[in-house]
């Protein structure tokens, strides 16, 4: 029976006692649960299938033919009106102004496109739950500290009431103190509604359940490499890479399109399996015949001239955009790493700050014990201790969030 129970304890406890979750287990496991991911491998996949598409250009099409022909007069002197046929026919295109294998190269890179911007969409998905994560956990600690505050301010409270009622404190003691447990109440308020926005934020982008237990371990580099390390491979963001390959592609876009002014060259043969009736003009009695069929682009209706334009434009836009590309990819990269910069140099001075600013405290508090402090400056002094530790945990994890974010912007998630 005892074993019985004891069992039982251990599942009711089992969900208690699972550990908390890392920044890194968070992605691992948003990589499976949201969407983003998911469509940048379909659309590679697609992309793909699109490389195959444009290959088969290179390659013959076979296809099984049959013919039922019939009229109402009487074919040659057969004296027959209706004739059948079947037959296999060869396609194939010989040459085709370049279109085809200018078609290839572009789908070709329009796939490698696509590789890159998986990468871009797993760096951006990790940048987007690092996020979520740390300002839930940051939001989770302000609350706690605002509880904390209370928790102190009502301590002081009761004691006031004690020293009230023998006379060694005066009433608007009580009332100052009570006065500030009535703003730490709507400070609380804001941090619990600020918490519930985070966890609502941090289910909505990894997939994962709001109430999810998370680490608070982050980590805070001793020494911070120079901007310029982080700026010199800015051309291997995969997002950088993916519009270069773009570049690639409309590139090839224009020769395709140019090739609609150039002659091209088919074949197609047939091989007959069965003939019924009197032959036609079209069809005699061989086994066999074979076409070569060579095409002339004179007219289009300035179609060609309009799609050659048009991949011209796409392909300066493109350029355009590779140039945004970079200066986006700068400025990403200087956010994270001035951000970082500036975290830890808040830390190192907040640290300082709270423990001066707790010390002072704790020696109001004894200094009014002999008298040589006031309620208000004891009050003051707590204050100004838990706000400096609400400032402190919410920077500390500003900086868990740069570090995240210097290793999404410059493509070292996986690093």
């Amino acid at each position: 029976m005892r074993k019985s129970n004891a069992g039982f304890l251990f599942f009711v406890l089992l969900p208690v006692l699972a550990p908390a979750l890392t920044l890194n287990e968070v992605y691992e496991a948003a990589l499976k649960k949201t969407e983003s991911v998911a469509i940048a491998e379909s659309q590679l996949r697609s992309a793909d299938a699109k490389v195959s598409q444009s290959r088969a250009g290179f390659l013959p099409e076979i296809a099984f033919k049959a013919d039922y022909y019939t009229q109402n007069q009487t074919i040659g002197t057969s004296g027959e009106k209706e004739q059948t046929g079947s037959r296999v026919n060869l396609s194939q295109s010989l040459i085709a102004g370049g279109k085809d294998r200018a078609g290839y190269k572009a789908s070709d890179y329009a796939m490698e496109a696509q590789k890159y911007n998986l990468q871009a969409a797993k760096n951006q998905l990790y940048s987007d739950v690092a996020k979520v994560f740390y300002a839930l956990l940051s939001a989770r600690a302000d609350a706690e500290n605002v509880e904390k505050t209370i928790e102190l301010v009502q301590k002081r409270v009761n004691e006031l009431e004690k020293l009230n009622r023998v006379g060694r404190s005066r009433p608007i003691d009580v009332l100052a103190a009570k006065a500030q447990i009535a703003v730490l109440e709507s400070q609380k308020v804001a941090a619990t509604a600020a918490r519930r926005i985070a966890k609502n934020n941090f289910a909505d982008v990894t997939g994962l359940d709001r109430d999810a237990e998370l680490s608070e371990a982050g980590e805070i580099p001793e020494a911070v490499a120079e901007l310029q390390t982080y700026l010199r491979d800015l051309e291997n963001r995969p997002d950088v890479q993916s519009q270069k390959a773009l570049n690639s592609y409309y590139d090839y876009s224009v020769d395709a399109a140019s090739g609609g002014h150039w002659p091209s060259v088919d074949l197609s043969g047939n091989y007959y399996l069965s003939h019924t009736g009197a032959p036609t003009s079209t069809q005699n009695r061989d086994d066999w015949n074979a076409t070569v069929t060579l095409t002339v682009p004179i007219y289009s209706g300035g179609e060609t001239s309009a799609l050659v334009r048009q991949a011209s434009e796409l392909k300066n836009q493109s350029a355009l955009v590779m140039q945004k590309k970079l200066r986006d990819a700068e400025a990403d990269v200087r956010t994270a790493y001035n951000n970082l910069i500036s975290g830890i140099e808040q830390i190192k001075a907040l640290e300082k700050a709270l423990a001066i600013t707790e010390q002072n405290y704790r020696q109001q508090e004894r200094d009014y014990g002999y008298r040589l402090a006031s309620n208000l400056d004891v009050l003051q002094a707590l204050n100004s201790f838990q706000d400096t530790k609400r400032s402190l945990d919410r920077t500390r994890f500003q900086a868990y969030e740069a570090v995240a974010q210097l290793r999404a912007k410059t493509n070292k998630v996986n690093n």
